[in-house]
């Protein structure tokens, strides 16, 4: 599979205001996948979104159960599975770069190509294209770019989809933090383990982690 080799990836402005909302939202790392259109030469991600997933400080973990459900059902729905050529995740408040697993979950990933997105909550992003066929191809170093002519602006209220996002991930997103970190407080539901605990989604507020204009 030939593909053009952009200089950067190109984002819609309201999927680009969701997926830094996602990331400020979250108190932990978040990760999810993202529908992209091409044009000519230009990669275009229309949409973010996230899984039930269970996550912690330092790691992200989509559950394998509902991913294949989810695939199943967008494939029932006459959906083309090629159009999820996008993986996300956030490294919380640390540098964005590829870990070892990030580069093991790409490489696991079906389908001819993959766009990676990762970024952080000082608004950094980091991309990179892979191609897996005839032959492995990287192309890494990309910028994530809003094409404000692409879709629909965001809004300038973000209050609806603040709240929107913040209500999925109490949803999807099972957070888990160390219990050395914390005092036992309202929002501690469990021990995992002797080492993590769970928090409480309602504990999450709207403005927990929120940034001016998101």
């Amino acid at each position: 599979m030939n593909l053009p080799k952009p200089g950067c990836i190109f984002i819609t402005p309201f999927a680009f205001q969701k997926l830094k909302l996602y990331i400020a939202l979250c108190p932990a790392e978040i990760s999810g996948l993202g529908l992209v259109e091409r044009s000519e030469d230009r990669f275009i991600v229309t949409d973010v979104f996230i899984l039930q997933q269970r996550v912690t400080l330092a790691d992200t973990e989509l559950e394998a159960q509902h991913l294949c459900e989810f695939l199943s059902q967008y494939i029932a729905q006459g959906k083309d599975p090629a159009s999820l050529g996008v993986w996300w995740h956030s490294h919380g408040e640390i540098e964005v770069h590829w870990s070892r697993t990030d580069q093991e979950t790409i490489r696991a990933f079906p389908g001819d190509y993959l766009i990676s997105i990762v970024g952080n909550k000082w608004g950094q992003f980091l991309c990179r294209l892979d191609t897996f066929s005839p032959a492995p191809q990287i192309i890494d170093g990309l910028s994530l770019v809003p094409l404000e002519e692409f879709g629909a602006e965001p809004s300038s209220d973000p209050g609806p989809l603040r709240r929107a996002v913040l209500a999925e991930i109490r949803e999807k997103v099972r957070i888990f933090v160390p219990i050395e970190t914390v005092e036992l407080q309202e929002w501690v539901v469990a021990s995992e383990t002797e080492y993590q605990i769970e928090v409480d989604p309602d504990s999450l507020k709207e403005d927990d982690q929120g940034q001016e204009g998101i």
